[in-house]
């Protein structure tokens, strides 16, 4: 039975939810958790939810305690605040999600890069099942087509609306001095549309871990490169800072930003989840802090869809979880094409992950063709195979592909555990 249970934007406070958050670094020891206790299962941490999609018996309580054992919060202080849904509605639940339905910038792009990455995951940890796989296949799809959709001038990002609340603070300065503190896809995406909005005259700083990485990004934006450890000297001269940053805990408090001067308030956008910048921070005179909620909370933001095209969206999630639904009554070739991309999917990003470890030099763009590359060399190789099961009526060329690469792995791995 596939099943969700999870924490979301829309009821649990921040404060609970960057406790529970479970970072990039950790996902693969949680996913060897979640294989052990429940076997199949997808986990989706972002900083607007953390979920979790099993496939197996309904026990929304073990789920529950895992969250809050992995947070380390008490599952009665969870409790209020816990999703839940089953088979179609857990379904559903993904593939809103993925359509960005469910985001507090409706339509916003990050999700479906999160939640197709969550998949993958899941495929190379080997904790996906058939039903998993289908349902997040058929999300990423919907997702897809849902951004076809709308205004492409809309924010589609939380980092567009930090963005946009930072040109709205610093509109009236001649020269405007902005920070940013990250170098991820949000970090970036912050200081791309800033330096999109306000030109030339704005002076960027840009922070981060790794020194080539910063001084790369910081060429391509005209920036001054700048590590961690300069951020609370730059705070002390900039007139507003976006932080977006991947910590297990707060690494700016007040001690770190300077008392402002009169007429020099500083605006800081915090949308890191765990929270990089300490709340106390806003009680330094001057000062205003938004974390990742205010800024999702501000209004007048042009939103992706209109009414119709919004009523399209919707039509094309549901399209989707009935799709899901019928696939009980696939044929025997389907379910075997299905496990066959299954595994296929999971021995490349097994195989990718480790020869990307070992070539830790490799900026964003290589590492992307790398992966494009492999998953063609997938596709290629499973092309005819695909062609030959949708043909398949009577089962033969399914019985012959499990025969082949199904029922080997069984006996492989009955024999190595003997």
């Amino acid at each position: 039975m596939l099943t969700f249970t999870g924490l979301s934007h829309q009821r649990t406070p921040l404060a609970l939810r960057e406790r529970c958050a479970v970072s990039p670094a950790r996902r693969p020891q949680a996913l060897t958790e979640l294989r052990r206790r429940f076997g199949h299962a997808v986990l989706l941490s972002t900083c607007g939810r953390v979920e979790l999609y099993l496939d197996g018996p309904a026990d929304a309580d073990a789920a529950v305690r895992w969250l809050a054992e992995q947070g380390r919060v008490p599952e009665a202080e969870l409790a209020p605040y816990i999703e839940t849904a089953r088979e179609a509605d857990a379904a559903r639940r993904i593939v809103r999600v993925a359509c960005g339905l469910e985001s507090a910038v409706e339509g916003e792009d990050e999700i479906l890069g999160q939640v197709r990455r969550a998949w993958l995951d899941a495929g190379a940890a080997g904790t996906l099942s058939p039903a998993l796989d289908a349902a997040f296949r058929l999300a990423v799809r919907a997702g897809r087509q849902a951004r076809r959709l709308g205004d492409p001038h809309a924010w589609t990002s939380l980092a567009d609306s930090a963005a946009a609340r930072v040109t709205l603070a610093v509109a009236d300065l001649a020269a405007p001095r902005v920070l940013v503190a990250g170098t991820g896809p949000m970090g970036l995406r912050a200081a791309r549309t800033l330096r999109d909005h306000l030109g030339e005259v704005l002076a960027l700083e840009l922070a981060g871990r790794t020194p080539a990485r910063v001084t790369a990004h910081a060429a391509a934006l005209d920036a001054r490169p700048l590590s961690l450890d300069d951020v609370p000297a730059a705070l002390g001269r900039v007139d507003a800072a976006v932080v977006a940053l991947r910590a297990p805990r707060t690494l700016f408090g007040p001690e770190h930003v300077a008392p402002r001067p009169a007429g020099r308030p500083l605006l800081i956008v915090d949308l890191s989840v765990p929270r990089a910048v300490d709340p106390a921070v806003e009680t330094r005179d001057g000062v205003c802090l938004l974390d990742v909620d205010g800024v999702a909370a501000g209004e007048g933001r042009p939103a992706r869809w209109g009414p119709a095209e919004r009523a399209r969206v919707e039509a094309i999630a549901e399209e989707a979880v009935q799709a899901f639904c019928a696939r009980s009554h696939r044929s025997e070739a389907e379910a075997t094409l299905a496990t066959l991309r299954l595994r296929a999917e999971g021995v490349r990003r097994t195989l990718l992950e480790r020869t990307l470890r070992r070539l830790p030099e490799l900026d964003d763009e290589a590492r992307w063709r790398i992966d494009a590359l492999t998953r063609a060399l997938v596709n290629r190789l499973l092309h005819e195979p695909t062609l030959r099961l949708r043909a398949d009526t009577d089962g033969t060329v399914a019985r012959q592909v499990r025969a082949l690469f199904f029922d080997h792995a069984h006996g492989a791995g009955a024999a190595d555990s003997a």
